[in-house]
């Protein structure tokens, strides 16, 4: 994966050699397993796991503390051996480009590592273990889980267990659409939205995750001065959504042919095989539907046969709107599920929605200073707005600094730098 270059290891003298040991790469390994199993703490590399959260095909997930600053951590164990076996092959022009779900998780980091904002899960740390043959993700901590879960008939609000309340539903949109604002100025589409990929913290806060099927275009999409990611990523007020409604209408440069995401979220536009069209766009649909499932625990197109989801898709046949919803709430559901892409909304109009906007953290991004950005050279017009810096103490919960270390050297294993925690044990520095 994209592991910058690094100096070789000088020797150690510390008891952390004996790691290297098949024995005690084995008395880690039953330490781990008794760790997840809730029968004792281990403590690896600046962090104590206390359990697991859960499994998925190619990776489980384990609870951790960092033991510096105190905070609650998801640390996903990825198997490599079994992506690097699940091939995928795609046309492009003449040719037929083979690649693994390996090479897609290694794309997926690469991008995600580098956000810092406040509804967007953080990846604090990448770890490699060659000698296991797979990678450890430590990754900000969402406590409650989606949003919502599907049983195959009906949506279930994590907190209720029923459909999410107007006041809830309004201010997680308004999360998402602070986050999706993020991302469409860093001239990223998220492409797969839908309520298992929007998580709930301990704070109840909304939490965008999964970046597998992303797409980032190229540097310009157009405009004043090219505008490139560069560029776009330091504007923001009343010209950050200026900037959002013309790469999210229809027929601006942001243009993509393939087809990602679950069917249930796709846009009519993304129906018709033979054209191209605006990934961003089609993640404000995807958000309208996602409010939808919200207030009313169903799918607005809901058909017992692929072809005939297609169609009502296509159509823009949705169930109408439940009596109960407001009238406020109705025209946010008629403005993000329009069928035509130049007149659905879009994230800038949502930064402006007065609705919403009730809903909004107005806090002023730390992430402006992040890049060293002089600040005289940003956008000075209008409020800023779009949720909190992702780098606060406030947006990561366990209110404390800290300092993310992104990547390690692949020699850096698991194994050479774990030890079980004895009684009166020193913990390996972080």
């Amino acid at each position: 994966m994209g592991c910058g270059a690094s100096a070789p290891m000088e020797e150690k003298t510390s008891p952390l050699d004996v790691d290297r040991t098949p024995s005690a790469r084995l008395r880690v390994e039953r330490s781990l397993s008794a760790s997840v199993r809730g029968e004792t703490a281990v403590t690896l590399r600046g962090y104590e796991f206390s359990g697991t959260l859960g499994y998925g095909a190619f990776a489980r997930v384990l609870k951790a503390r960092h033991i510096a600053s105190g905070g609650d951590r998801a640390v996903k164990v990825i198997d490599k051996a079994v992506l690097r076996k699940k091939k995928t092959m795609r046309r492009s022009g003449s040719a037929i480009a083979v690649s693994s779900a390996l090479d897609k998780l290694e794309a997926e980091i690469t991008l995600q590592k580098d956000f810092a904002h406040g509804h967007i899960i953080r990846i604090f740390e990448v770890v490699e273990d060659p000698v296991a043959d797979r990678t450890l993700l430590v990754m900000e901590l969402a406590a409650r889980g989606p949003v919502m879960t599907f049983d195959g008939k009906l949506f279930s609000c994590a907190v209720s267990g029923e459909a999410v309340e107007a006041d809830r539903a309004a201010r997680i949109v308004a999360e998402v659409a602070s986050a999706l604002s993020y991302l469409h100025m860093r001239h990223v589409a998220h492409r797969d939205l839908k309520p298992d990929n929007i998580l709930l913290d301990a704070r109840d806060a909304a939490k965008l995750c999964d970046f597998g099927v992303s797409h980032t275009y190229g540097n310009s999409l157009g405009g004043r001065d090219g505008d490139s990611g560069a560029f776009d990523r330091n504007v923001y007020g009343a010209d950050r959504a200026k900037r959002l409604k013309e790469i999210g209408r229809a027929k601006s440069a942001a243009q993509v042919a393939q087809t990602e995401g679950t069917y249930a979220y796709w846009a009519p536009e993304m129906m018709n095989e033979a054209a191209t069209f605006n990934a961003f766009s089609c993640d404000c649909w995807a958000l309208g539907v996602c409010f939808y499932n919200f207030r009313t625990r169903r799918s607005p197109f809901e058909s017992e046969t692929l072809d005939g989801l297609f169609d009502r898709i296509s159509r823009a046949d949705r169930d109408p709107a439940p009596e109960y919803l407001s009238p406020t709430e109705t025209k946010l559901l008629d403005g993000l599920l329009e069928k035509d892409p130049d007149a659905r909304l879009t994230v800038g109009d949502l930064l402006e929605d007065p609705y919403l906007s009730a809903y909004a953290l107005h806090e002023e991004r730390q992430t402006q200073f992040r890049n060293r950005t002089p600040r005289e050279k940003l956008s000075k017009r209008g409020s800023l707005r779009g949720g909190f810096a992702g780098n606060s103490p406030l947006a990561r919960g366990d209110g404390k600094e800290e300092s993310p270390q992104l990547e390690k050297a692949p020699s850096e294993t698991i194994s050479e730098l774990a030890t079980l925690q004895s009684e009166n044990a020193t913990p390996p520095p972080a």
